[in-house]
């Protein structure tokens, strides 16, 4: 099933659930924040099945993280920030 960012009947639950099925580890994290509410050194090893993802995001308003390296099949982050005193965009140029 395609997630489309943009499709407001896409829920959380069902974002988590996709990217479960992909081999992600996903662990609910604060509206708003990116401070995850488990405690989430474990999913590093260990990945949340199908029924503990439905216990944190039905019905809820958290947010999905996921953790990144070898337990997601190596997923890499880059965070580029761009600030009035800082292009984000040529340093990711660079």
């Amino acid at each position: 099933m395609p997630i489309h960012f943009d499709d407001p009947v896409t829920s959380v639950l069902d974002e988590a659930l996709f990217y479960e099925s992909l081999g992600w580890s996903v662990i609910p994290i604060s509206t708003r924040s990116k401070m995850p509410t488990v405690s989430w050194e474990i999913f590093q090893t260990e990945k949340a099945d199908a029924t503990q993802i439905h216990k944190w995001f039905d019905q809820s308003t958290l947010n999905l993280g996921i953790i990144t390296g070898d337990i997601s099949g190596r997923i890499v982050v880059i965070d580029i920030d761009k600030k009035p005193a800082f292009d984000g965009d040529d340093t990711l140029a660079e």
